[in-house]
C-alpha cells in the first residue's frame, strides 16, 4: 500500500514537473510570439517611417525643385524683362542721340546760314569801299560786286581762327574811355595780287569771330557802332595805324560818318 502511494506521489510530481515545463514552454513561446509581433510592428513602423521620410524627402525635393524652377523662371523672366527694357533704353538713347544729332546739325546749319546772310549783307554794303582802296597794278579793279565770288572766297577762309587774324586782342583804358585793342596779322592787309574778295572775306570773318568771342563781355556795348569802326580800320587804317582800337562808348552807326572822322566820330 505504501508502495502504491509512493508511486502515486511520484506520478503526481512528475506530472507537475511536466505541466510546469509545458507552461514554461507555452510562456516562452507566447513571449517569443509577442516579441516577434513587437519586432514586426517595430519593423513595420520603421518601414512606414522610412517610407514617410522618403516620401517627405521626395516631396521636399520636388517642392525645392519646383521652387528653383519658379525662381529660375522668375529670374529668367526678370532677365528677359531687363533685357527688353535695356533694349528699349538703348533704342531710346539711340533715337535721342540721333534726334539730338539731327537737332545739332540743324542748329549748326541754321547758324551757318545766318552767318552767311550776315556776311553777304556786309559784303554787299562794304564792297565798294574795299574795292576802291584795293587797286591792282594796272588800276583796272572793277567795282561790280560779285556775290558768287564773295561766297567762294568766304567759304574758303572759314577754317581760319581768331589767332590767325590777330597777334593780340585786349581791353585797354584810354583817355576817352575803354577800348578793344587789336594787333592784326598780314592776313588782314591787302597784298599785291590778292583778290579783293579774299581780303574782304577775311576782314568780315575776323570781325564775326571778335563779336562771337567778346560780345558777352561787360565792356561790349553799341555793337552797331563797333562793326563800322572795325571796318574803317581794315579799309583805311590798315598797317599805317596800329594798334586798331574800337570804342564801345561811341554811338555813331553811319559808316560814312565814321570814315569822315577817320574812325573817331563824335558821340
Amino acid at each position: 500500500m505504501r508502495r502504491k502511494n509512493v508511486r502515486i506521489c511520484l506520478s503526481l510530481i512528475l506530472a507537475g514537473i511536466l505541466c510546469c515545463g509545458c507552461v514554461a514552454k507555452t510562456y516562452e513561446l507566447s513571449t517569443n510570439s509577442q516579441e516577434s509581433e513587437e519586432n514586426v510592428h517595430k519593423e513595420s513602423t520603421l518601414s512606414t517611417e522610412e517610407s514617410t521620410f522618403v516620401d517627405s524627402s521626395v516631396e521636399e525635393s520636388q517642392s525645392i525643385s519646383c521652387e528653383e524652377k519658379e525662381k529660375n523662371s522668375t529670374e529668367n523672366d526678370g532677365e528677359s524683362q531687363d533685357s527688353r527694357e535695356s533694349e528699349k533704353d538703348e533704342e531710346s538713347a539711340k533715337y535721342s542721340d540721333e534726334t539730338e544729332g539731327k537737332t545739332l546739325e540743324e542748329d549748326s546749319s541754321s547758324q551757318e546760314d545766318e552767318d552767311m546772310k550776315l556776311a553777304l549783307a556786309d559784303a554787299a554794303y562794304y564792297y565798294t569801299f574795299y574795292a576802291s582802296i584795293y587797286q591792282t597794278r594796272d588800276k583796272t579793279t572793277s567795282l561790280i560786286y560779285d556775290e558768287t565770288a564773295f561766297i567762294k572766297a568766304y567759304q574758303g577762309i572759314l577754317e581760319e581762327h581768331l589767332e590767325d587774324y590777330f597777334t593780340d586782342i585786349s581791353w585797354i583804358m584810354r583817355e576817352e574811355g575803354i577800348s578793344l585793342s587789336f594787333i592784326p596779322t598780314q592776313l588782314l592787309f591787302p597784298a599785291g595780287n590778292e583778290q579783293v574778295y579774299i581780303w574782304m572775306a577775311r576782314c568780315i570773318h575776323a570781325y564775326s569771330l571778335v563779336e562771337e568771342t567778346y560780345s558777352e563781355d561787360e565792356h561790349w556795348d553799341h555793337p552797331d557802332s563797333l562793326k563800322p569802326q572795325f571796318h574803317c580800320h581794315t579799309i583805311y587804317a590798315r598797317q599805317k595805324k596800329l594798334p586798331w582800337n574800337i570804342e564801345p562808348y561811341r554811338t555813331e552807326t553811319s559808316f560814312l560818318r565814321i570814315l569822315l572822322y577817320q574812325g573817331n566820330p563824335e558821340g
